[in-house]
């Protein structure tokens, strides 16, 4: 089979690459398609064809120069430029690489050009993204990370009002999809209020690469609780230090290891909190890290916190139980799929219980060793 694959991976150009669950994801599906004996041509950023080259992927790949700005008004254009490195061959189905808007479009267009059907893997979706009355409410509701980016709530109008309207084109396209790859039965349910006919979806799941985690062997548990994720407002990183602050007035020398990438702004917001907390002895952020190395690091600590308001499948929560560490998280519907009471769950944005819990934890050697087992 012939497959042409949509995958905008728009990030800045520089010599660090960094991805997410979901990149791993799309790369993994189009390595064994490839392995399988079918023709994958990607049509992709140039920084998209770097992270092609680094899991030494010998894949056909179209790349382009993306438009970054601020606004979020650049998707128009880079779905523009994305249609243009369409080449005029005949392909037997396009494979969209996620749910945000621009390789949503982009498929759409794309299926309109080539009358060919869509496959489309979703492994994220918010609750309140189903529906226009609770997708409004979610993107003009003033929360508090706004005060954090230093940004009025008035001044964020166009930017939220440019949001609302990319989720709700993004839902009517996202109907046009002939095949949906769903990470978890829970998004299943959320793109079946959507409106999409559940025959067209199928369930998934996600994984790990567990002989390698296994592999992986420390000494010494330096830290006292780690994170993993998007330096982003979703994972929830900023409760994470105002609980850390608290964490800091009954153990004075606690660390808690930081390891992720995000965008400048909230990178820049993150270290200014870190700062006001006095807590820059006690937060070390590493960064990006991935192979060998991040699971060093994650053994290297006592509990994994991972306090995200929003998850598809949480594949960190996955190699975090594959590192036999306790976990605490939001608790999450989608969760319940996969993970059970397999960890402690904390009611979605409330610091206090999460510091009570991280507290407990670290003051019990006996129980962290026994759920980190269980897990």
């Amino acid at each position: 089979m012939k497959i042409l694959a949509i995958f905008p991976f728009a990030r800045p150009i520089s010599n660090e690459i960094t991805y997410g669950g979901g990149e791993k994801r799309f790369i993994e599906i189009i390595r064994r398609w490839s392995e399988l004996g079918n023709k994958v041509n990607v049509i992709t950023s140039i920084t998209g064809k770097k992270l092609l080259r680094k899991f030494e992927l010998k894949i056909p790949a179209l790349s382009y120069t993306p438009i970054i700005l601020p606004a979020g008004v650049e998707d128009f254009l880079n779905i523009k430029r994305m249609l243009k490195k369409i080449p005029n061959e005949n392909y037997d189905f396009i494979y969209c690489s996620g749910e945000p808007f621009v390789p949503v479009i982009t498929s759409i267009l794309a299926k309109k050009r080539l009358k060919v059907p869509v496959v489309a893997s979703i492994n994220l979706f918010n609750e309140n993204e189903t529906k226009f009355t609770s997708s409004f409410k979610m993107t003009f509701y003033p929360e508090r990370t706004s005060d954090m980016l230093g940004k009025s709530y008035f001044k964020s109008i166009p930017r939220r009002l440019l949001l609302f309207l990319k989720i709700n084109l993004r839902n009517l396209f996202l109907k046009k999809v002939d095949l949906i790859f769903s990470v978890t039965s829970y998004l299943k349910q959320l793109l079946t209020k959507l409106g999409i006919d559940e025959e067209r979806i199928y369930t998934v799941g996600g994984g790990i690469d567990y002989s390698l985690i296994e592999s992986v062997k420390v000494n010494e548990k330096k830290y006292d609780a780690c994170f993993l994720g998007a330096i982003h407002p979703r994972k929830g990183i900023f409760d994470l230090i105002y609980a850390w602050k608290e964490i800091v007035k009954r153990r004075p020398k606690a660390k808690l290891l930081i390891i992720g990438h995000g965008a400048k702004t909230y990178v820049n917001s993150l270290k200014k909190l870190i700062d006001r907390a006095n807590l820059r002895t006690n937060v070390i952020m590493v960064g990006f890290v991935d192979g060998k190395r991040k699971y060093e690091l994650m053994k290297s600590a006592k509990i994994f916190i991972f306090p995200s308001y929003s998850e598809g499948f949480a594949q960190a929560i996955c190699e975090a139980l594959a590192c036999e560490l306790p976990v605490i998280a939001y608790d999450l519907p989608v969760y319940n799929e996969w993970y059970e009471d397999v960890i402690l769950y904390v009611k979605r944005g409330d610091i206090n219980e999460m510091t009570a819990k991280i507290l407990h934890l670290l003051d019990n050697e006996n129980l962290r060793a026994k759920i980190g087992k269980r897990g």
